[in-house]
């Protein structure tokens, strides 16, 4: 088993104290934030604590792949050898860090002193993002390989926890079930685990979540929550932007909608109107600032991050690699083909027989099971469901679409489309439940 990578040694004999610490501070922070969120409610706190461990089991499974199967190959050990090239830099310039957390343009001064492979990794947004959650955690990993990971795997369930706690609180009738989608599914409980960008996006996705909920849905403002999000949604913003760019206008479409449904259908259309443009004009701005993004270099982008991800499986071992999607807008019927082409690839695979791996074929099974939800979602008399049929219709859908075009690797969808799997669950249970009324009156 490799445990060293570009002369860093990953596991030391300290990881026998820090390790444990890691885990012990993560898990208590859990605790404390499910007791704030739940009001101390034993069932949900109950909930919580279960998921977490489980967490942490395939927490140690995703260490064991990491060193064994993906050895030298990993994102995780890239941005660790990063992380220390950096801070070679940093003791010999500590004023830096200033820079760092307060230039949003990457033209970042420091990047002529580096290396060129660290400079064009800190050039990314995302990547550079990555690199401010880690070092926001290493006062608290002394850093430790192990203990980072650790503190990655927490952010990211964090995410998931608020996620989970405000859908709870809106379908109570169904908060067990629910947990079941976004805490025990393969996609969510091993694609988020360790240091990565899908993980640090999922707690910017807790944060506005609950942020909209808490503000204009429950109409309480919590100054510890603005804070939150003042300090940590921007780096949390940056590392998939994309994923925003959906997500905060279907949540404000949402808050909304009650006040939509009074108005006259000239107001309707002028303010649908007004969000298509918003929309757009977001993404023209995202554009702007990253050139992949722009309008006429999105069709280009995808098909570019098809090949990379392609080449970049090749280089790890070759598997995992599927025929891309064509993408092909040139007629209705071909715009048609390539959007359910796209779903279907997203939503369903990869199949049994196209596992290359034990990690695939769980993944499979959960697709499986995913097909029977969608089977069994037959009810759709229910009344006040409106949150979760918005965030299905308007961001589940296009972002497994996006994300569906702009991959050729399964390994790559399956960490990319986890920041929707939560959504898509407690859509498909709470329309397939037999209670014909789930949500909070």
């Amino acid at each position: 088993m490799e445990t060293s990578y570009q002369g860093y040694e990953l596991i030391t004999f300290s990881d026998i104290f820090i390790l444990p610490l890691s885990i012990f501070i993560s898990y208590i922070f859990v605790l404390y934030l499910a007791k704030k969120i739940f009001n101390g409610n034993p069932y949900y706190l109950n909930i919580v604590k279960n998921a977490f461990l489980f967490k942490l089991f395939f927490m140690f499974i995703f260490f064991i792949i990491l060193f064994t199967i993906y050895a030298n190959r990993n994102d995780q050990m890239s941005f660790y050898f990063h992380l220390q090239t950096m801070l070679s830099y940093i003791s010999d310039n500590p004023s830096v860090i200033f820079e760092i957390f307060t230039n949003t343009d990457n033209n970042n001064t420091f990047l002529p002193a580096l290396n060129d492979v660290t400079a064009s990794f800190l050039n990314s947004k995302g990547f550079f993002s990555v690199f401010k959650t880690e070092l926001l955690v290493l006062p608290f990993s002394f850093n430790s390989f192990l203990a980072i990971n650790v503190y990655g795997t927490f952010i990211g369930f964090i995410g998931f926890l608020l996620i989970y706690a405000n859908l709870a609180s809106l379908y109570p009738n169904l908060s067990k079930e629910i947990s079941w989608g976004i805490f025990y599914v393969p996609t969510t409980c091993f694609y988020t685990c360790g240091i990565v960008k899908e993980g640090i996006a999922i707690l910017g996705m807790g944060i506005i979540f609950t942020f909209f909920y808490k503000s204009f849905i429950c109409k309480k403002t919590n100054k510890s929550l603005i804070v939150l999000l003042f300090l940590l949604f921007p780096i949390c913003f940056f590392t998939k932007p994309y994923i925003f760019v959906l997500f905060i206008p279907t949540l404000t479409i949402w808050v909304f909608y009650p006040y939509f449904k009074k108005i006259s259908i000239i107001s309707k259309l002028i303010i649908f109107i007004f969000i298509i443009l918003l929309i757009l004009g977001i993404i023209q701005i995202i554009g702007i600032l990253d050139s992949r993004f722009m309008f006429e270099n999105l069709v280009q982008s995808a098909e570019l991050v098809q090949e990379f991800t392609a080449i970049a499986s090749e280089i790890v071992d070759g598997k995992g690699n599927y025929e891309p999607i064509n993408i092909d807008f040139s007629s209705v019927n071909n715009l048609a083909y390539t959007v359910f082409s796209g779903l279907f690839l997203s939503f369903f695979r990869p199949f049994f027989w196209e596992a290359k791996n034990v990690l695939f074929l769980f993944v499979s099974l959960e697709n499986l099971f995913l097909l029977f939800l969608f089977l069994r979602t037959r009810n759709f008399h229910k009344q006040d469901e409106k949150a979760i049929v918005l965030i299905f219709l308007l961001f589940v859908l296009p972002f497994s679409f996006f994300v569906s075009i702009s991959n050729s690797n399964f390994g790559a969808l399956l960490r990319y489309k986890a920041p929707m799997v939560p959504f898509l669950y407690s859509f498909l249970i709470i329309y397939g439940s037999k209670n014909k009324n789930t949500a909070r009156s």
